[in-house]
């Protein structure tokens, strides 16, 4: 997993190898991750959805009806032919963003497939 920020869009990028992984983990209520170039993810239930962004570390604070939005699309696309790649926008579901620069945080994974 690498998290990165391009323009104005903080990216999370899930390696199609460990899609199954961060799946698993994410389905637990309060969990953390250190990704691939060192920055923190910590995933926590919370009655309001917001993402709290700090240095090198990124809180994805989340209602249960968001963690159920988000973990079922990851399970669709587990068990879809994965021919098109997974983009999840926190913004369109709508998280609030604590940061200036940040507008928007994005779960990614696979690529598009022709096979």
């Amino acid at each position: 997993m690498i998290i990165d920020v391009y323009k104005n869009i903080l990216t999370i990028s899930i390696k199609e190898t460990y899609i199954d992984q961060f799946y698993n983990l994410f389905k637990k209520k309060n969990t953390s991750f250190i990704s691939d170039n060192g920055v923190k993810l910590l995933l926590l239930y919370c009655e309001k959805s917001k993402i709290i962004i700090e240095d090198n570390l990124v809180s994805i604070f989340m209602d249960l009806a968001k963690f159920d939005i988000i973990a079922g699309l990851f399970k669709r696309y587990l068990n879809s032919d994965r021919k098109f790649p997974l983009d999840i926008s926190l913004e369109q579901l709508g998280f609030s963003i604590e940061s200036n620069e940040i507008e928007d945080v994005v779960f990614e994974c696979g690529q598009f497939n022709d096979d």
